[in-house]
Order: C-alpha cells, then sequence, then structure tokens
C-alpha cells in the first residue's frame, strides 16, 4: 500500500535568524540514501499561516492515533510530552556488548516532561548532536539519542564507528539500550515500534528537539528518501522540512536542522552507579507476577540473571555472586533515587 502522508506543513521566512547549540535491525532496504550540504531552504511564507492551535491538534493527534501511549499537551508554543520512557514492544533482547543497566520507569513528567517548539524555525547553520542526550522523542514516548554513545575522552559531536551502539552490539533486536541512568532509549531505528505503528500516524514516528518531524524509512509510495542532508532531512512536495529513519548512520537526527533554543529534554533517575562493558549476550527481559523484573543473559557460556523490583519508593536489585566484571553491585542492594 502506498504511503500518503499526513503532516502539518508550514514554510518559515529565511529572514528569522539565530544562534544555535547545537541502532537494532529491520528488515527494510539497506539502499543508503544519498546525502547533499545542508542549506535552509529559500520559501514564502503561506497565504494562510499554520497557527499553533492547529499545530498543536495536529501533533498530539499522532500520539493518540499511535496508541495513547505517551501524553501530550500544548503549553503556548510548545509540545509537552509526558511518558516513563519504556517501550510496550521487547527491550534489552539480543543486546551482545551489554553496559549492565536495565529499563526503569523514568519521570519525564510535570516540569520534567520534553518540551518541543511547535513552530520550528530553520536554523542559520545546523547545529551539533551529541550521545549524551536526546535528540528526538518517539510517538511513544521513548527518546531518540544520535549514533554515538558516550566515551571516555571522546567526542560525541563526532560521529565514529567505534562508538556507534548499533555497530558495536550494545542495541536490542528494537534499536534501543538502556543508559546510565537506566533510561531505555534508541539509538536507530525504532523498527519494532514502527512494526507495531503501521500506517496509524502518516508515517510520522516522532518529533525532533528542533520541532520538526521525523518519518519512517521511506518517501511516499514507499520510495526511499533521496537527497537527504547531513542531518538526515530534507523538503520536498510541499510537505515542509523533515527528518527521515535510514539504515546507515545517523539513522534518525544527525544535527539539528532548526533552532532549539527553548527546547528542554528532561533529567533521568539518579539511582545506582553505572556499570561497564560486559561481552554478554541479553536473552529475556520479564516482569512476574510477583513484581520482580529480570534480565535473562549469557556470560562466559552460563546462563545469569539481575533482578529488579521497586519496593517503599526505592529499589532492590538481586545481582550474581560474586560481582561480575564492572557490575554495579552483588547480592542484594537497595537503591532510592538520589535529590
Amino acid at each position: 500500500m502506498k504511503k500518503l502522508y499526513s503532516f502539518a506543513t508550514f514554510l518559515i521566512p529565511v529572514g528569522i535568524l539565530g544562534l544555535v547549540s547545537c541502532l537494532g535491525t529491520s528488515a527494510q532496504s539497506t539502499t543508503t540514501p544519498t546525502t547533499t550540504t545542508p542549506t535552509i531552504p529559500t520559501t514564502t511564507t503561506p497565504t494562510t499561516p499554520i497557527t499553533s492551535e492547529a499545530l498543536c491538534l495536529e501533533r498530539t493527534s499522532k500520539f493518540v492515533a499511535a496508541g495513547n501511549l505517551a501524553s501530550s499537551h500544548c503549553e503556548g508554543s510548545f509540545l509537552v510530552v509526558e511518558s516513563n520512557g519504556l517501550s510496550s514492544e521487547q527491550m534489552m533482547v539480543g543486546i551482545t556488548a551489554w553496559q549492565q543497566q536495565v529499563p526503569l520507569p523514568q519521570p519525564y513528567i510535570g516540569s520534567n516532561a520534553f518540551k518541543i517548539p511547535l513552530l520550528p524555525v530553520a536554523a542559520l547553520t545546523p547545529s551539533k548532536t551529541s550521545g549524551v542526550g536526546a535528540v528526538a522523542i518517539a510517538l511513544n514516548g521513548v527518546p531518540i539519542f544520535n549514533p554515538s554513545k558516550p566515551s571516555q575522552g571522546g567526542n560525541q559531536e563526532v560521529y565514529d564507528p567505534k562508538n556507534d551502539p548499533k555497530l558495536i552490539g550494545e542495541l536490542d533486536s528494537c534499536g534501543g539500550h538502556s543508559g546510565r541512568g537506566d533510561d531505555y532509549h534508541y539509538h536507530s531505528g525504532p523498527v519494532c515500534f514502527l512494526a507495531a505503528l503501521g500506517d496509524k500516524t502518516g508515517g510520522v514516528i516522532g518529533y525532533a528537539l528542533d520541532g520538526y518531524p521525523v518519518l519512517e524509512f521511506h518517501d511516499a509510495g514507499e520510495k526511499l528518501p533521496s537527497n537527504l542532508d547531513a542531518c538526515n532531512g530534507h523538503d520536498h512536495d510541499g510537505l515542509g522540512y523533515h527528518y527521515h529513519l535510514t539504515e546507515k548512520a545517523p539513522y534518525v537526527v544527525g544535527c539539528f536542522h532548526g533552532k532549539v533554543e527553548g527546547a528542554f529534554q528532561p533529567q533521568t533517575l539518579h539511582l545506582r552507579p553505572p556499570g561497564g562493558p560486559l561481552q554478554a549476550k541479553i536473552t529475556a527481559l520479564t516482569t512476574g507476577a510477583d513484581g520482580w523484573t529480570t534480565v535473562k543473559y549469557t556470560y562466559n557460556a552460563l546462563e545469569q540473571s539481575v533482578s529488579y523490583q521497586k519496593v517503599n519508593g526505592c529499589y532492590q536489585f538481586r545481582y550474581p555472586t560474586p560481582a561480575l566484571p564492572a557490575s554495579p553491585g552483588s547480592g542484594t542492594v537497595n537503591y532510592c533515587e538520589k535529590k
């Protein structure tokens, strides 16, 4: 079935200038989209301008169509997205280079929710992203990061395949993993969510922090997108600028085409010390009727597991004993959020 994209389009006068600050596999085609140097398109203001109210209705309707997996509303000129940061699809399974972090519910609510501009404004110069914060939010409320991970002494603003979580086995089969705050997020296309989403949202899978939509792997008519810029986006057929998922890096958003001033991304839990790399293969993540969530994995040909549950506002973890290399703990350990 050919997709007919449906998302609000608008054109921003190029006279508005300002400074800016600024992985999983899928069954999609592996053809590499062509890239060009990002430019600000010369456009004219539409006869009937798009209002914040109209964009609010259009954007929040996408979250509703996706199944209300995340809550969305508008405050002034911003889209506000609240969620616990967890995916309803399988998480963590398929990781072969585990950082020993787990997916915990995150407090992305209230004053700690995502705030994204409703009216994107193209920047004079695209701004860089980093691997230490979100670049977009998916319609299921899961943050999306750029294609790099934090590396000691490294520069996440510059892509390096050695620090690409998708290429080094750190992502699950759905394109995500848990970061140092036990926060689940994607580094590449969220292929499991995309499969569940189908055509419910006209190709839109989320929104970047600069306010521009993020679309799935194909353009309308099932064609792979062409003429993508370094940020992984383009503007064609009167649709307005938008990003695309791609099989090759940067996968989602390579840099910000628009201004990100005023955008806000939440803080994660401050709960337990980060773990270190372990060449372990995660085989299952399950939650039992007793409330315990268990991550099962294979390490040195032995089956191991880490379990955790929330108890009186804190989390209780059960680690293997003796502790595995770079493990955050051993035996039973209780953690309470650090304020």
